[in-house]
């Protein structure tokens, strides 16, 4: 065969080849723009990855041209095809494809001229294709991080239950039952389970809401047999030093100098104790002039000389007394409102607190004159409505 018809066929088959791999190599690199861009997407939003690194995706593009051209020239017909196809084209009579197998001699001279069909590729589709894949890449490298967040987990609300255990935290912190370090730690819990709330594990949060709900109503509960017990003995406190300074007095006083200093000394060791316990009421009694110590001192004499308290510091210490018993009632009546305690557990405060010095002179000349009772007892039965009845047993 002629080596220019030859030279023809091969040339058609390679622009046949270069369209194709154009065509693949077009297609496959806009379907790598859109997978890395969904990485780059994934990757800043999931793990927070930085831009740089992901500029490696660039590299995908190598071996997207590679496969276009593999697949070019799988696709691309074989010579035998293409002088077939350059034979019928351009009218040769078979004479194209006899010369591919045999040498025509003489009838060389008869081949027309090689005529090769148009080519025409309809890049349209493809360019457009690739543009937006572009596009989609250049937006997810420069899309800002804050709107791509991303949330596979439901939240859920619990703004009302999480309010009210805050504003529990506030009221056991403002009355002095948490100390702040240990309020700030349940109000940073708190606000951890808000985080971690998801619609997906409900049970969890509502498990870490109760225990934090729990532990605020155990404190509540302490705080409340405290003050119960502080409420009795500032009950007792206040009914003897009304008592006592209602017989003092008077002209000639009903109890014996023996039960009075007894008396005193009871109601000097309760204050001291109160004072211990409560340093608000230790303060309050350093204020009026009377100090704990004094208090433990004067406790401890309980002869006839022992130095009395006189009327006028029996009123103050009274009155001290029921400030603090009413102040004891305020902190339960708050936490009761704000559903950290039984409104029972108030009650039993109020209960507590209901002991009168009224008449008390008499009962304790009655029943404890001559060593015949504990002055303990005593006023642990007078403060119970005078029962039991008090005797040497």
């Amino acid at each position: 065969m002629d080596a220019q018809h030859e030279k023809s066929i091969r040339r058609f088959r390679g622009r046949l080849m270069r369209m194709l791999a154009l065509r693949y190599a077009l297609m496959l690199t806009a379907a790598w723009g859109f997978l890395w861009g969904a990485g780059v997407l994934v990757g800043r939003a999931a793990i927070d990855a930085e831009r740089t690194p992901l500029l490696w995706g660039l590299l995908g593009l190598i071996p997207a041209v590679a496969l276009a051209i593999a697949l070019a020239r799988r696709k691309t017909p074989s010579v035998d095809a293409v002088r077939a196809s350059l034979d019928g084209h351009s009218k040769a009579g078979g004479l194209l494809m006899a010369g591919g197998e045999t040498p025509l001699n003489g009838w060389a001279a008869r081949l027309p001229a090689l005529v090769e069909p148009a080519l025409r590729f309809r890049a349209g589709r493809s360019c457009g294709f690739l543009l937006i894949a572009v596009a989609f890449v250049a937006i997810s490298f420069l899309m800002p991080k804050h709107l791509m967040s991303v949330s596979t987990a439901r939240p859920l609300n619990i703004d009302g239950p999480s309010e009210r255990l805050a504003e529990q935290i506030n009221v056991l912190e403002e009355e002095k039952i948490i100390e702040e370090d240990r309020a700030a730690d349940m109000e940073k819990k708190l606000e951890q389970v808000r985080k971690d709330a998801s619609a997906e594990d409900p049970l969890k949060t509502w498990e870490s809401l109760d225990h934090v709900e729990r532990s605020l109503k155990k404190e509540s509960e302490k705080a409340a047999e405290e003050s119960i017990a502080e409420t009795q003995k500032l009950s007792e406190a206040e009914s003897l030093a009304e008592g006592l300074a209602e017989d003092q007095a008077k002209t000639n006083p009903s109890l014996s100098p023996e039960t009075t200093a007894e008396a005193m000394s009871h109601l000097s060791q309760t204050l001291s104790d109160l004072a211990a316990q409560n340093k608000q009421f230790g303060e309050a009694m350093k204020q009026q002039g009377l100090t704990p110590e004094q208090m433990k001192k004067l406790a401890e004499q309980a002869g006839k000389n022992a130095k009395k308290l006189s009327p006028e510091q029996l009123k103050q210490l009274q009155k001290l007394a029921a400030q603090s018993k009413a102040g004891k009632a305020a902190k339960l009546a708050k936490l009761v409102k704000a559903g950290l305690l039984d409104p029972k557990k108030l009650g039993q405060c109020k209960a507590a607190g209901k002991c009168s010095g009224k008449g008390l002179a008499k009962f304790l000349k009655k029943n404890c004159e001559g060593g015949s009772c504990s002055m303990s007892t005593a006023m642990a039965a007078w403060c119970n409505g005078g029962r039991p009845g008090i005797n040497r047993g």
